[in-house]
């Protein structure tokens, strides 16, 4: 486990949902993450979207994103693609150059959406979706 003014190291930690809320709730090194890597912790699709809407909102120097096996959903997904098209931020420093998502089960309009968005990013390097299901029930 690390968690430094550049790194939030947490990936494989049996983290639940509320351990991540509490986490971005506190955090006040938020706004220099550079890499953000929870996987396989149960953290779920809100406070996966919790975390994705605050980092796109104020980790301005965000580099590398590993969310992969966290039980993230539509909504963190939805996130995703707000991420990737720089919304709600005017960061010219971010440099967002690894995203992983996979193993992970999404709705299939969400995950165009974010693929879209992914395709029109001009540092994106590396995208980790293997693993992703598709679910039936995308807007519950």
């Amino acid at each position: 486990m690390q968690v430094t003014r550049n790194a939030l190291l947490l990936a494989h930690m049996g983290l639940q949902e509320v351990d991540l809320v509490h986490l971005c709730v506190t955090s006040s090194f938020l706004p220099t993450f550079r890499v953000v890597n929870l996987e396989n912790n149960n953290i779920g699709d809100r406070a996966g979207c919790l975390l994705v809407t605050l980092l796109t909102q104020y980790a301005r120097f965000l580099e590398t994103l590993n969310l992969r096996g966290t039980h993230i959903g539509v909504h963190t997904i939805a996130a995703m693609y707000m991420l990737m098209e720089g919304r709600e931020i005017h960061f010219d420093e971010r440099q967002l150059r690894e995203v992983a998502v996979g193993n992970n089960s999404f709705g299939q309009e969400e995950l165009c959406k974010f693929l879209i968005a992914v395709s029109e990013s001009t540092t994106l390097r590396v995208l980790d979706i293997s693993g992703i299901g598709l679910s039936t029930n995308a807007h519950v």
